[in-house]
């Protein structure tokens, strides 16, 4: 288990972009749409053009062992904010046709819990990356240097050829 993390931190890109295609995979972990979490991943990956391998990692928060908590935990969420009383013995099993008529508070509950978890592994993902690229003398792709490259990019786009876009030719040329 601990080579797929050194996978996931050794991913080509700057920590920021990793981590946030893994606080994506979270997000989406933490739905109650049980069997098409990597669907989701993918297709919110190729959308916000986020890292897809991080993305889906980051779907592996649901597994097994804590797809019941955290369809339990968004039901109680969910219902609270709805104002109902949630008797989460209720749920008798864990497919969707059982569920249905607990969707509104699973739904509303996974997605305020599902935005929690997310800042959470954002967070904890961009300093472990960091903390892993330092630690192995591979940290070329910061976001400091990701910067000065896009900042250097756009210097050496600057001249005033007509082919290149609008958005990299100087002002007055």
């Amino acid at each position: 288990m601990l080579e797929k993390f050194k996978t996931i931190f050794s991913l080509h890109g700057n920590p920021a972009e990793i981590s946030l295609g893994f606080a994506a995979g979270v997000f989406v972990s933490c739905t109650p749409f049980l069997g098409a979490h990597t669907l989701f991943a993918i297709a919110i990956a190729f959308v916000f053009r986020l890292n897809k391998i991080a993305c889906i990692a980051g779907t592996w928060v649901n597994n097994p062992f804590t797809v019941a908590p955290i369809i339990v935990a968004s039901y109680k969420v969910g219902s609270l904010l709805n104002g109902e009383a949630g008797d989460s013995r209720a749920i008798s099993h864990l497919e969707w046709r059982y569920l249905k008529a607990y969707a509104s508070p699973v739904i509303l509950g996974s997605v305020i819990i599902g935005l929690f978890a997310a800042m959470l592994a954002y967070l904890v993902c961009y300093s472990l990356i960091v903390r892993f690229r330092q630690n192995s003398g591979n940290y070329e792709d910061t976001a400091g240097e990701a910067t000065e490259e896009i900042s250097e990019s756009i210097d050496n786009h600057s001249g005033s050829d007509p082919e290149q876009p609008p958005e990299f030719r100087s002002i007055g040329h």
